[in-house]
């Protein structure tokens, strides 16, 4: 017996296993909204503002997206933000009750 994919509102497939997973499937989401891969310094230099920060090394995102969990839910929803997602599912997998923000404008 298949069972359905769990979607999110958006129509993310919410069973994405591992951060670094979900943080590609939300680049992907955000090249598709914008028409462009963002960067992954622009990336740390977008997380970096929400921080209100430095931004982090594009080491630290590419260790992101190789699957090494950012150490605060701070980053993490940063991220989220950054990338238009919800910060729950990018973070653990689930959606949350958050509001959903509009992604972060300047380029990544």
């Amino acid at each position: 017996m298949r069972h359905a994919r769990k979607t999110a509102p958006n129509g993310e497939d919410i069973a994405v296993s591992g951060f670094g997973q979900r943080m590609f499937r939300a680049m992907l989401a955000y090249a598709a909204r914008v028409g462009k891969m963002p960067t992954q310094t622009g990336i740390g230099v977008l997380v970096g503002k929400e921080l209100g920060g430095p931004a982090p090394h594009q080491t630290t995102v590419a260790a992101w997206i190789k699957g090494t969990v950012p150490n605060d839910l701070q980053t993490i929803a940063a991220i989220a933000k950054v990338l238009g997602v919800d910060p729950g599912w990018l973070g653990f997998g689930h959606l949350t009750a958050a509001e959903m923000l509009p992604p972060r404008t300047g380029e990544p």
